[in-house]
């Protein structure tokens, strides 16, 4: 996790002060999105316009945002790769020339 209390006196901000200042943020807390494996999938960022300190519920709430982002994007990677596999079974299954079987070891 990053907090940059004040956008404005961070050296973790130097090379993009003018870009936040364009937009008048003045702070910015991020918190990695990980995968259930600890893969980084992504960052929850929230900024603020005034200079800020996170409290402990602040820390709590973005921490659990986080991990929220993580569950939901994990679920929509699955459900995406479960449709691909399915669009590539159909489209076998329609362009197969022979007869195609479906068994099991029974």
């Amino acid at each position: 996790m990053v907090i940059t209390e004040n956008i404005e006196i961070d050296p973790l901000w130097n090379q993009y002060r003018e870009v936040a200042d364009s937009f008048h943020i003045r702070a910015c807390w991020s918190h990695p999105i990980l995968s259930a494996n600890d893969q980084v999938l992504g960052t929850f960022a929230l900024y603020y316009y005034e200079p800020k300190k996170p409290n402990h519920l602040d820390l709590k709430l973005i921490h659990s945002l986080a991990h929220i982002a993580g569950i939901a994007i994990e679920r929509k990677r699955i459900e995406d790769l479960k449709t691909e596999r399915e669009a590539r079974y159909r489209s076998l299954v329609e362009q197969a020339s022979d007869a195609i079987f479906l068994t099991d070891q029974e």
